[in-house]
């Protein structure tokens, strides 16, 4: 008897572990969601590690480039994104929009 609960501790521990860290992302990502959809850039910040970065790669004139987005560049877009469109659409369309602002500087 102390063998078979001996070994259903053993075995429950990582389940459980499991389950807190898969809880622990699906609540960050959710408030990434929410901070964006809501337009709110203090979800967005309280969700994101400190050392966050983003890495798209697009096609643009025939030519594949990598474009960089900081934490800080992230969370300053959210406000922008109009409330209630849907998340990706809208962050799409940000993204867009800042990425030709910063070719018009160069």
């Amino acid at each position: 008897m102390k063998a078979l609960l001996a070994g259903l501790l053993f075995f429950s521990v990582p389940v459980y572990a499991a389950d807190v860290e898969s809880a622990a992302v699906l609540k960050a990502v959710q408030g990434l969601l929410d901070g964006w959809r809501e337009a709110d850039p203090a979800k967005v910040d309280a969700v994101l590690h400190p050392d966050f970065r983003e890495v798209t790669y697009h096609l643009r004139d025939g030519k594949w480039e990598f474009s960089p987005v900081t934490r800080d560049t992230l969370v300053g877009l959210a406000h922008k994104v109009p409330k209630g469109r849907p998340v990706v659409v809208g962050y799409f369309q940000v993204a867009r929009r800042a990425q030709e602002q910063q070719g018009q500087r160069h």
